[in-house]
C-alpha cells in the first residue's frame, strides 16, 4: 500500500489548528501573569522595622499604640504629643512601613505626630493591600484617635505616594 499524498486543505487545515493552539496558550500565559501580578500588588510583602529603628533613636519621646478601623483592622503605630497643640498624620507608601525618621523630622519641630504601618504592611494587620481605598480607613482612625488628645487644636498630615493619597481621600471625607 502506498502512503496518501495530503492535498492543500490538510496542511491549511493543520496551520490553523497550530495557531489557534498558540493563540489559547498565549491568552491563557497572559492571564496567569495578570493574576500573579495582581496578587502581588494585593498581598504586598511586609516591610519590618528594626527593633532598634523607633524615633527614640533620634531622641524624640513617643508611645507605641494600636488604632482600629472602622472594618477591624487592627493598626501599629507611634504617637508622640504636641507640644505646640498641632498633631501631623504621617503615612507612609506602598510597601513601606512607618518612618522613625520621618516622625522624629515632625516632633523635633514641637509637632504632636501620629505615624502608623497601613493595613497589610509592617507590624499592622490585615490581609489585603487596596492600592488606597479601605487604606483611607487607616487614615481616619490616626484622626479618630488624635481627636481625643489633650490639647490638639489643629492637625495637619503629611503623605508619601499612596499614603498621600489615602489622606487626599480621607480629607475628602472628613473636614
Amino acid at each position: 500500500m502506498m502512503a496518501k499524498k495530503r492535498d492543500w486543505r490538510y496542511w491549511r487545515n493543520l496551520l490553523v489548528f497550530i495557531l489557534c493552539m498558540l493563540a489559547i496558550g498565549s491568552v491563557f500565559g497572559v492571564a496567569r501573569i495578570s493574576y500573579q501580578g495582581t496578587m502581588t500588588y494585593i498581598h504586598p510583602p511586609r516591610a519590618q522595622l528594626l527593633p532598634d529603628d523607633t524615633p527614640a533613636r533620634f531622641g524624640i519621646d513617643y508611645r507605641e499604640i494600636k488604632l482600629l478601623t472602622q472594618d477591624g483592622v487592627e493598626l501599629s503605630a507611634w504617637y508622640t504629643a504636641s507640644q505646640n497643640n498641632a498633631v501631623i498624620l504621617v503615612a507612609h507608601g506602598y510597601g513601606g512601613a512607618r518612618s522613625a525618621m520621618m516622625h522624629a523630622l515632625f516632633a523635633y519641630h514641637g509637632y504632636g505626630v501620629i505615624s502608623w504601618d497601613a493595613r497589610t504592611q509592617g507590624a499592622s494587620g490585615g490581609e489585603v493591600s487596596t492600592m488606597g481605598y479601605f487604606e483611607t480607613l487607616d487614615v481616619e482612625a490616626a484622626l479618630d484617635y488624635t481627636l481625643q488628645q489633650e490639647g490638639v487644636k489643629h492637625i495637619g498630615a503629611f503623605g508619601q505616594s499612596q499614603g498621600a493619597a489615602t489622606v487626599i481621600r480621607a480629607a475628602a471625607r472628613r473636614s
